[in-house]
């Protein structure tokens, strides 16, 4: 990975497995939550008007008041499912993906990759704020900028993502950023990747939560819990 040709075969294939981890969560999560919504409402008609029964000449917002007076619970637990699975499972699956892909390219010694991106994000605080990197100059602040730096960078988005995490969960606040003899670009290097290391492990625990959740629910439905 020492040309730039290889780091960006390497990006795209992070860029694949990233959408395709996306799209296995999301996809699977959606019809997951399409389903436990769509049996929710079957269950709620059915089990309020019986077999064969309606609601008569009554039109649509009138059937769903007659309903809501009748299993308020069920229907207010199938519009969180409904509205709030989705935004669990964007939010959590992208962390999780984040994770995975950050463990990758540990795993595959790919640090090198994220190398670039981060001397440029340096050269940069450098040439525009030197004040940052003198003695007693601020962590937190040039931490920041970094940050910044990195995001305002047109290379690969996972590989800025993932650069940006490991600087967030890097640890700073003992390192003197003016003392001399000090090779800040080796330092942030080790530091980003030793916070990649000790990262916690991915989980898709959150999305088993959320489908249990969804099935659970139907269930209590079914049996008149809910």
């Amino acid at each position: 990975m020492s040309n730039v040709l290889d780091r960006v075969k390497y990006g795209a294939g992070l860029a694949t497995r990233a959408a395709f981890s996306f799209l296995k969560i999301n996809l699977i999560g959606g019809l997951s939550t399409a389903a436990s919504v769509a049996t929710i409402l079957y269950l709620v008609v059915h089990q309020s008007f019986g077999d064969g029964a309606g609601p008569g000449h009554v039109g649509g917002p009138g059937v769903a008041a007659v309903l809501f007076a009748v299993r308020p619970v069920a229907l207010m637990l199938a519009a969180i499912i409904l509205f709030a699975s989705p935004i669990v499972l964007f939010v959590l699956g992208n962390k999780y993906i984040l994770m995975k892909l950050a463990g990758r390219v540990i795993n595959d010694n790919g640090e090198t990759f994220l190398y670039p991106l981060l001397d440029k994000a340096l050269s940069k605080v450098r040439t525009d704020q030197p004040e940052l990197l003198r003695k007693g100059g601020d962590s937190l602040k040039a931490r920041l900028r970094l940050i910044q730096g990195i995001k305002d960078q047109h290379e690969n988005k996972w590989a800025k993502r993932i650069t940006q995490w490991g600087l967030e969960k890097a640890e700073l606040n003992d390192v003197d950023l003016g003392a001399e003899n000090l090779s800040l670009t080796q330092t942030l290097r080790d530091r980003i990747v030793n916070a990649l290391r000790a990262a916690t492990s991915p989980s898709r625990s959150f999305f088993w939560i959320t489908v249990t959740i969804q099935w659970l629910v139907v269930v209590l439905t079914f049996y008149r819990v809910a």
